[in-house]
């Protein structure tokens, strides 16, 4: 099926052999947009006036087309992609990327499909309630101070910016840090 084949080739299987690579019979359904679970665990901890909150979420069992690890735009024999990949090379003889050869798809487009589940660390707060003394010398019912940070990690084997945007040209969630001080009178 791959007369013009050579070594560090993409190999494109002829799924219903009849010895051509044709769209109509040879496309079948890679990886899954639909997610074997999702997840989500929060706890508080607490010790005397001190308040630890922590919640993590999760996606498992989704994968989807890489675009950045996808070159369909060789022009010339320039590569405009700029990802870092471990190329096929006679002396490097991977399996995980093709040569890095014009030829090496054989004119196909060939998506590289990578899983983007992930656990991300979505919210921590520590917080420390000012005792009741404090409070009555201020004349307060109640004095919190706070830290909050969201976002912090991502644990993932996706290389694309964020596993849960749609493409590689959206917004990626943002870190953010939060400090203040709850006073109610």
């Amino acid at each position: 099926a791959q007369p013009k084949a050579e070594p560090g080739y993409a190999k494109i299987k002829d799924l219903n052999h009849d010895g051509q690579i044709t769209p109509e019979g040879d496309r079948t359904i890679v990886g899954s947009r639909q997610p074997s679970f999702v997840w989500g665990m929060g706890n508080t901890l607490t010790y005397k006036d001190l308040s630890l909150y922590i919640f993590v979420q999760g996606v498992e069992g989704t994968s989807r087309s890489n675009s950045l690890l996808t070159d369909n735009n060789v022009q010339s024999g320039v590569r405009y992609n700029t990802t870092v990949k471990n190329w096929w090379t006679p002396d490097n003889p991977t399996n995980e990327f093709y040569a890095n050869a014009v030829n090496a798809t054989m004119g196909y487009t060939i998506p590289m499909y990578q899983s983007d589940a992930f656990i991300r660390v979505k919210d921590i707060s520590l917080s420390y309630n000012f005792p009741a003394a404090t409070l009555e010398r201020l004349r307060l019912s109640r004095l919190r101070l706070y830290l909050e940070a969201r976002n912090l990690f991502t644990f993932t084997k996706w290389t694309g910016l964020d596993p849960e945007l749609d493409s590689q040209t959206g917004m990626p969630l943002q870190k953010e840090y939060q400090v203040g001080l709850d006073i109610s009178l």
